[in-house]
């Protein structure tokens, strides 16, 4: 299913020189609707499932939902588990450990709230955290390294918050880091490789955010920005790069920039088909799944679901995004020399000259694409 939309922002940003950055890479994929329209949610992935958490729901007065829906990845189905016990939109949303974290939120009030809950997939039964030691909602919560990191958000009286906090489930307590640089609510963050940036987000207006925090050192860093100022985007990681699509305020956005966080540049791929906010997107295997979202600015949920599928890097031979010491491996099994086969689809990415053939011309390019460890 497609929709026409006149009110939306495009892509019109361009990277000269930095493959699969320009405009127009990749494709977006149709997946079944999920039972529920909603918006604002919360969103994350255990083993095979993916859980879409509470959300505000179509109709006035403006109400939460407390539903729990999943998403099985291989039947491409949906279902619903346990209710949670209170009805959430805008909290953060995390698995660690194998359970799902439900994190601050407000409750159709934009109040923002401390609770944290806890839901085991194995018994289908919720359980009360670690509360926060501040009430948020519009706030982004990330699972990095086995802990959890939550950001910005409103306060209670409406305050927009620049705080860094994070949660050590081991330890069981939460702790409060340095602070970003920017005052953020309907922010969203990410974890990449060794970081977690933080992407996007509003003060008033939108912002062009785009703010790495290093946990070790817990030091911040302001990176290369986005060509478009946007709140309450989807945005995943795949691989090296950050994919960041749709969004509001000044307007709804179809725009889906891609951040390559080893060159620190910004590119685009093809627009949104489903031009969205208020969306919790997921990394599949192969892809970004993107549930639900709001299709007009700051109203009207949808059910809809769809994917993106990022253009294939070159040198990227397993397909994970990366180009590393695995896909060398791969090279060396296409590495022929001779132009005289057809190549497959996993030796045609490393293919870099475009030739026909893997050989010494396609190894200089594939080195110079470098990504990861070799």
């Amino acid at each position: 299913m497609r929709f026409s939309w006149g009110f939306v922002a495009l892509c019109s940003c361009w990277v000269w020189g930095v493959p699969g950055l320009a405009d127009g890479g990749g494709e977006w994929v149709d997946h079944a609707p999920m039972q529920q329209s909603r918006q604002e949610v919360g969103a994350a992935r255990i083993g095979w499932k993916v859980y879409v958490v509470g959300g505000l729901l179509p109709g006035a007065p403006l109400h939460a939902s407390d539903a729990v829906e999943v998403y099985d990845i291989a039947g491409d189905a949906w279902s619903f588990v346990k209710s949670m016990p209170v009805a959430l939109d805008h909290m953060g949303v995390v698995a660690v450990g194998g359970e799902l974290y439900v994190i601050g939120g407000y409750s159709a009030d934009f109040v923002g709230r401390a609770d944290v809950w806890i839901y085991d997939p194995g018994t289908d039964e919720w359980r009360v955290g670690v509360a926060m030691p501040v009430s948020v909602g519009a706030h982004w919560a990330v699972a990095h390294r086995g802990k959890i990191y939550v950001f910005g958000g409103r306060n209670q009286v409406f305050q927009t918050q620049q705080a860094t906090w994070v949660f050590d489930p081991g330890e069981q307590k939460w702790e409060r880091l340095a602070d970003m640089p920017l005052f953020l609510e309907h922010l969203t963050a990410v974890s990449a490789g060794e970081f977690v940036y933080v992407i996007g987000g509003r003060n008033g207006a939108s912002t062009r955010a785009n703010l790495r925090f290093d946990p070790r050192e817990n030091e911040w860093r302001a990176m290369t920005p986005m060509t478009t100022a946007r709140s309450a985007p989807a945005l995943a990681a795949f691989g090296s790069r950050i994919y960041c699509a749709g969004g509001e305020v000044p307007q709804l956005f179809a725009i889906n920039e891609v951040y390559d966080i080893v060159r620190d540049e910004w590119g685009c791929q093809v627009g949104m088909a489903i031009p969205r906010h208020g969306i919790a997107a997921v990394t599949l295997d192969d892809r970004i799944l993107m549930p639900a979202g709001g299709i007009i600015q700051g109203l009207l949920p949808t059910a809809a679901v769809d994917s993106f599928v990022p253009e294939a890097i070159v040198g990227d031979g397993d397909g994970d995004g990366d180009v590393d010491f695995a896909d060398f491996g791969i090279f060396q099994r296409c590495f022929t020399g001779m132009g005289v086969f057809e190549l497959d689809e996993v030796c045609g990415r490393l293919d870099a000259v475009g030739d026909g053939d893997v050989d010494i011309l396609d190894y200089e390019a594939f080195r110079g694409g470098e990504t990861g460890a070799f």
